[in-house]
């Protein structure tokens, strides 16, 4: 299925965001750090039926972005986000977001509760504690060099000269070991775009990837006061936090907050298993009567 690209400034920048061949209720989709809204096609081809479905790309695959100044945040994003909404849409939105574009999808849905119909976060990003959210904004690059992920992604490589140089070097990676081939194909078919030279460029800037993990904010609070009807999927073998943290924090989930495990599924869970999580989400959303 076709994915549409458009570029559009929407008060806070030129934006790129995409559309899919679809029509019904809307569904706005946002993505995980690095990984851009057409890696998804697989997974978001198993909504277009039903929803309409798009979804604006972080500001880390922005064209011509300047690189991350120290201050900006996930709630910055968050702000990308509803000015997308309030320009783009006259009704209520479907939100589903994965890792960062679930969290910075709960803290627009916390701020503009009235630009959404519900909110599906698949497992949301989260600093495990407020000391380290705290000490991320106090003292970010000494605190961001001991970071392992942080430090690997500014190394990333930008420059591809193929997108099967690419699939392959990326098939033996852990983080990516356990992607579909179809999962691993949309990655290097939206994930990459030309460069000037010849090769093949990463559409997310490792630099602001990298500051993104840097500025993962503390999210559960957001969690125990959200008003719009909400389903967190958490990935049992995810590497933010253990199920005794979810558990623990559960106790103080708004009424609004309802939560499952996905059993047997990594951070990563779309690109694992994208119909086992697809199921998920339709069932929940058919129950809230928004299809």
């Amino acid at each position: 299925m076709a994915i549409h690209t458009s570029f559009a400034d929407f008060g806070r920048g030129r934006a790129r965001y995409h559309c899919m061949d679809s029509a019904g209720p809307q569904l706005h989709f946002a993505h995980a750090n690095g990984l851009p809204f057409a890696t998804y096609r697989t997974f978001l081809e198993l909504f277009a039926d039903t929803y309409t479905v798009c979804g604006m790309d972080n500001r880390g695959a922005w064209p011509a972005q300047p690189a991350p100044r120290r201050g900006y945040d996930w709630y910055d994003h968050a702000d990308d986000l509803v000015a997308f909404l309030e320009q783009q849409y006259d009704e209520p939105v479907i939100a589903i977001g994965h890792s960062i574009g679930g969290s910075v999808s709960l803290f627009a849905a916390e701020r503009r509760p009235e630009l959404f119909r519900a909110l599906v976060l698949i497992d949301p990003a989260t600093s495990p504690n407020k000391l380290l959210d705290w000490l991320l904004r106090l003292t970010p690059r000494m605190i961001g060099g001991r970071i392992q992920i942080i430090r690997k992604t500014r190394e990333r490589r930008r420059h591809w000269e193929s997108r099967d140089e690419f699939i392959a070097h990326h098939r033996t990676r852990r983080a990516f070991r356990d992607f579909t081939e179809e999962a691993l194909r949309d990655y290097a078919d939206g994930g990459l775009e030309d460069s000037p030279d010849g090769r093949l460029k990463l559409v997310f800037d490792p630099a602001w990837e990298a500051y993104n993990f840097l500025t993962t904010p503390y999210i559960w609070d957001a969690l125990s006061t959200i008003s719009v009807p909400t389903l967190l999927l958490s990935a049992e073998h995810t590497y933010l936090h253990d199920r005794t943290v979810l558990l623990h924090h559960a106790k103080r989930f708004a009424d609004s907050v309802e939560y499952q495990i996905l059993e047997g599924l990594h951070h990563l869970a779309p690109q694992q298993d994208p119909a086992a999580v697809a199921s998920i989400v339709t069932s929940w959303l058919s129950s809230r009567g928004t299809r």
